[in-house]
């Protein structure tokens, strides 16, 4: 996920325009419980309202934003209950994948994983929160991508996108997990590589528990 600054119309306006906008909803650049109105992003994006309505109609679709009577399009609030409601759809569907990596991944596939690890570990130094969180979303890409099973890669897709607001504000409140992050994706790696599959899916299954109630701690903080 590469930042952008500054919104230029492209070609395929409303597959671009929803893109930024996911963006800018995971950052928090729009804020939980802000009204999206077609009208401010008809002028903010200068585009119309046709790409506009269609932005958001993907954007509702994986759980962006929700549509309220009378009011329109909404970024949902931050919550202990969505996110606990997210997590247990999540971790089932994350350990299936890893474990279906183990048994489906070609040579390619683990090359692309390795390069994902590597620039994990190359930016954790760094101490930038946004640019980990980036490395990471393209890790879990890969890892996907090596199950060789669309539909399942098709229902992560979904989920992973409600789950990324509140990874991004892991990782920006409690640091030390992405060095957690960096040591798990190195034993995954291993065990896909290795072709255990089951332990690949019971390694998945206990870091994301763990990565869960961490988050959920500091979700709660935010409610105090």
């Amino acid at each position: 996920m590469v930042k952008i600054s500054k919104f230029s119309v492209p070609t395929t306006i409303s597959n671009n325009l929803s893109e930024v906008l996911e963006r800018q909803i995971i950052f928090g650049e729009f804020a939980p419980g802000t009204r999206l109105t077609e009208e401010n992003l008809v002028k903010k994006f200068n585009v119309s309202r046709s790409p506009v309505r269609e932005a958001l109609r993907v954007l509702k679709q994986d759980g962006l934003i929700t549509m309220v009577s009378r009011q329109g399009a909404k970024v949902p609030a931050i919550s202990v209950h969505d996110l606990d409601e997210v997590y247990m759809c999540r971790i089932p569907l994350e350990a299936l994948a890893a474990k279906q990596a183990a048994m489906n991944r070609t040579e390619d596939d683990i090359g692309q994983m390795e390069d994902a690890v590597q620039n994990l570990c190359d930016i954790l130094p760094q101490n930038d929160p946004r640019g980990f969180f980036e490395a990471n979303v393209l890790f879990t890409k890969a890892l996907h991508h090596s199950t060789h099973q669309s539909k399942l890669v098709r229902l992560l897709s979904s989920i992973d996108k409600q789950a990324l607001r509140y990874r991004y504000i892991a990782y920006l409140r409690s640091p030390i997990l992405m060095e957690k992050s960096v040591d798990f994706s190195i034993e995954i790696v291993n065990a896909i590589i290795k072709k255990r599959p089951r332990h690949a899916q019971s390694l998945t299954e206990d870091v994301l528990e763990n990565s869960w109630n961490n988050v959920r701690n500091e979700i709660g903080k935010l409610a105090v």
